[in-house]
């Protein structure tokens, strides 16, 4: 989700954690500074549960972890930590994490109007950098309609998928994975205006 308000004062990353841990407001970390996250809609959080079930179901018995909107994510350290809408890691380095995953697999952001330019772009230049990153999935909140980066090998190259059909099949080609619109978007409804 989008960002809001800054605040005032620059913090290191640990007073940031232990800030957040006593915060109402989850706040994504940039450069010492805070920014107050937007609040969240039903229908984003029904899509984030969807693929959640699908990818954890899949995932934890590999004894890979998958975490939704409330954990953070390690992006640059001692410089990014935002929040994914679904973060998935198969690493044994985040085994014992508490607040903080640092060496992704998969992450997953459901965009909305306010956040489409900061996951397609502010988000995307740093997470492609994560080494461990193989797939960054971005799904739109307004109709039948997501974006795929695989990482191509072990280079810093990637290969970018869109889908647009429900029949059309999420490839998750380098983690074993795959998943249908129509399971990314079940039993949710697009009002008119989103679609138009």
């Amino acid at each position: 989700m989008a960002t809001s308000a800054k605040a005032s004062k620059i913090l290191s990353v640990e007073e940031y954690i232990e800030f957040e841990n006593q915060s109402e407001v989850r706040h994504e970390y940039i450069n010492g500074e805070l920014y107050a996250m937007a609040g969240t809609s039903t229908k984003h959080n029904d899509i984030v549960d969807n693929i959640k079930r699908l990818v954890k179901d899949h995932f934890r018995p590999k004894g890979c972890q998958v975490y939704s909107e409330n954990i953070k994510l390690e992006v640059i350290k001692n410089e990014y930590y935002p929040y994914p809408d679904i973060i998935m890691t198969c690493d044994k380095r985040d085994e014992n994490a508490n607040f903080i995953i640092s060496h992704p697999n998969l992450l997953v952001e459901v965009w909305s109007e306010n956040s489409y330019k900061r996951d397609h772009e502010f988000k995307w230049r740093r997470y492609k950098k994560i080494p461990s990153l193989q797939s960054y999935l971005m799904v739109s909140l307004y109709e039948f309609f997501a974006e795929l980066y695989t990482r191509i090998g072990d280079t810093v190259f990637w290969k970018y998928e869109t889908f647009e059909s429900k029949e059309d099949m999420v490839n998750f080609e380098k983690l074993g994975f795959s998943i249908s619109l129509a399971q990314i978007f079940q039993d949710i409804t697009f009002a008119s205006k989103d679609i138009a």
